[in-house]
């Protein structure tokens, strides 16, 4: 009996020795090569750029923002969308790495549109679309409004991804028109602005069933 549990003990110790062992190998870890990062608002970041790993597929690697009011995390892609500071936290297993960044600057101020025309043809007020930058990227103003005087009323219309309104009533007008801000994921990325300067014109009505008459060479 005694050899029996000398043998017993043996084994145990081997078992546990290749436990161990095994344990050992599992040597995966992940890491970031920087501990902190500055950004400005619009700035985008590849995070697995960032990223170190060894024995672990970086496709494996979970990555998360812990406040996405600051950062906005999809697909790898960082962009900074708000002014703060917060970690984003890549984890494989039990084996975690945090990410500081720091978000800098407030939303960006946009320009009044320029060069408003207004086309008889088709009854168009046209404008300038109005280009900001955010981060390295240079977008278009997507939203507009545009503000109609006409005699004693004023009306505001909203224009959504392009830079012309139709007039479609005859009348004197008066007509001005500014950028709407833009709002991503509850942050400001750029401000609206004020009016531009106005445009003052006269929509005549087309005539309607009118005929020449050649006696009178005329209407």
């Amino acid at each position: 009996m005694k050899k029996i549990a000398i043998y017993i003990l043996l084994m145990f110790c081997a078992f546990s020795v290749s436990v161990l062992s095994a344990c050992n190998q599992d040597d995966s870890r992940i890491s970031f090569n920087v501990d902190y990062i500055e950004m400005n608002i619009g700035d985008e970041l590849d995070v697995y750029s960032k990223l170190n790993v060894k024995g672990v597929a970086i496709q494996d690697v979970t990555l998360k923002s812990l406040d996405s009011s600051v950062i906005s995390l999809i697909d790898g892609k960082a962009t900074a969308v708000g002014q703060g500071t917060t970690f984003v936290q890549a984890s494989y297993d039990l084996k975690i790495a945090n990410l500081e960044i720091k978000v800098n600057g407030e939303a960006i101020e946009c320009e009044a549109p320029m060069g408003l025309m207004y086309d008889t043809q088709n009854g168009f007020v046209t404008w300038n679309h109005v280009l900001v930058k955010i981060g390295n990227e240079i977008q278009q103003v997507n939203s507009y409004t545009v503000e109609i005087k006409s005699q004693n009323t004023v009306k505001e219309e909203i224009v959504i991804g392009d830079n012309k309104y139709q007039l479609k009533d005859s009348g004197v007008y008066e007509i001005r028109v500014k950028c709407n801000s833009f709002t991503s994921n509850g942050t400001t990325l750029y401000q609206g602005s004020e009016y531009s300067q106005s445009l003052v014109l006269t929509k005549l009505e087309k005539p309607y069933n009118l005929k020449y008459n050649k006696k009178r060479n005329g209407c």
